[in-house]
């Protein structure tokens, strides 16, 4: 009986040999596929470890790319933020440019129109005083074809037409009719002028000598007087050139006398020698002029001439007594 169980349990036994056996071979095959499978998953991931890796130093490179693109835009930003502040101070400093300019024209547009009023009454005023007391005397002598003093009635400036800034003189009559430059005499015209010059320098305050050659050509009687007086009193440093003949009045000479701070006479000894010459003392053979110290209407040897003698006794003169 023993026997017989130790032969069923080798029997056993071997069978359970077969069985491990079997299963050795399986557990074999199964740990072969696992591996294998194993193996290829770590080759694949190892080709994704590539593959992530080459994109990861891609993205790095774009990252870099990117974050110098970045860079250069916030630098252009920077700058245009810049450029634009600067435009918006640009503009805000045109903006106050122009305020100011426009406030500079306005006050200057203002206080041009004040001194263009100012200058135009000082010249009504200085005309009227020099026409004062026009008598018939001192106009029968005038162009009768043009207008005389009695004529004017009003002087000043008027703006030009189309432009603004410029001026122009203007005289009318009594009517209001402009009345042209080439309608009035000489005189007239004169005394236009003078007035216009002298309400200028006194109006823009202006201290600088007038000089003026034959001032009182064309005028007579109360007019040159009144001219000389007022040219005299007005002009800061009057310097006038005068001829004997516009000092044939003894108004004129008190006048010269009155405002002059100095007087001197000049002699031109080149007058009418090549016909034997009327200077008394002849003195220089290159015919130069004669300046001397002596007054209006004064004897003088020196500038004593050969002539008729005028109303009043003193003797003509080739020369002007200059007015300082």
């Amino acid at each position: 009986q023993l026997e017989h169980e130790i032969a069923d349990l080798d029997q056993e036994i071997e069978e359970l040999d077969t069985a491990k056996r079997e299963m050795d071979d399986q557990l074999d095959e199964v740990k072969a596929a696992g591996v294998q499978v194993t193996r290829d998953e770590i080759a694949m991931l190892e080709t994704q470890k590539g593959t992530i890796g080459r994109t990861l130093g891609a993205n790095e490179n774009t990252r870099d790319r990117y974050r110098r693109q970045v860079n250069e835009l916030e630098g252009q930003i920077r700058v245009q933020v810049r450029r634009q502040r600067e435009a918006h101070d640009d503009q805000a400093c045109q903006q106050t440019s122009t305020i100011l300019v426009n406030i500079l024209e306005r006050a200057y547009a203002t206080i041009r129109d004040e001194q263009v009023q100012e200058l135009d009454t000082e010249m009504n005023r200085l005309f009227a005083s020099m026409a004062a007391n026009v008598s018939d005397e001192d106009i029968e002598n005038a162009d009768r074809r043009k207008a005389n003093l009695r004529m004017i009635d009003q002087v000043g400036l008027q703006r030009l037409s189309g432009d603004a800034g410029e001026f122009e003189i203007f005289a009318l009559n009594s009517r209001g009719r402009s009345m042209p430059p080439t309608e009035i005499n000489g005189a007239s015209r004169r005394i236009l002028a003078l007035s216009f010059v002298l309400a200028l320098c006194k109006v823009s305050r202006t201290y600088a000598p007038l000089v003026a050659d034959s001032l009182l050509n064309f005028m007579s009687g109360s007019v040159r007087s009144n001219t000389l007086r007022v040219t005299s009193q007005t002009a800061s440093q009057p310097i006038l050139l005068l001829t004997g003949s516009d000092l044939e009045s003894q108004n004129e000479v008190n006048l010269v006398l009155e405002y002059g701070g100095a007087t001197c006479t000049l002699t031109g000894q080149w007058q009418h020698t090549d016909h034997g010459g009327d200077v008394v003392n002849l003195t220089d053979e290159r015919r130069v002029a004669l300046i001397c110290s002596c007054g209006p209407r004064e004897y003088c040897s020196v500038c004593e001439r050969i002539g008729q003698s005028a109303s009043s006794g003193w003797r003509h003169r080739a020369a002007g007594e200059g007015v300082q």
